[in-house]
């Protein structure tokens, strides 16, 4: 599998619940659709589909699994870059550090902690998973 920016082969990452994909030049982030689920299921959510009507298509890169578009969500002040078929999300370098300040600015940051790794210079550990909670929360509903 290769970045969707620059073509640099992804390097997984695993985690608990499965593998994140890490492109150690552009510093971004795959996230598989079965690692949200596998999140998701964990925690008793249910993942209902997301809207994309109400979203614009991404011109700037396409899935890098099956080579689909990629809808393109707003969300605690990043863009999220979400596959139409294989559900997997796209963060760019510092998406998940900008969601984790708008958590702390917001005073949703109760479960932050400083036991947090990097990944691909991102932010990894605990506080991954609740990150990740947070990019479900603004892509599918019934969370």
């Amino acid at each position: 599998m290769e970045c969707p920016i620059d073509s640099y082969p992804l390097q997984p990452k695993t985690l608990q619940i499965g593998s994140v994909y890490c492109c150690w030049k552009c510093e971004g982030i795959w996230l598989p659709y079965e690692v949200l689920r596998e999140y998701a299921r964990l925690k008793g959510y249910s993942l209902d589909n997301p809207d994309f009507e109400n979203h614009a298509l991404s011109q700037r890169i396409e899935c890098p699994v099956d080579h689909g578009s990629m809808a393109i969500f707003y969300h605690l002040g990043a863009e999220i870059d979400m596959c139409l078929t294989c559900k997997g999300i796209w963060l760019d370098k510092g998406e998940l550090t900008i969601i984790l300040e708008n958590l702390k600015a917001s005073g949703n940051s109760s479960f932050l902690t400083d036991t947090s790794k990097e990944i691909g210079g991102e932010i990894v550990g605990e506080i991954f998973f609740q990150l990740i909670e947070a990019i479900l929360e603004g892509i599918f509903s019934g969370l």
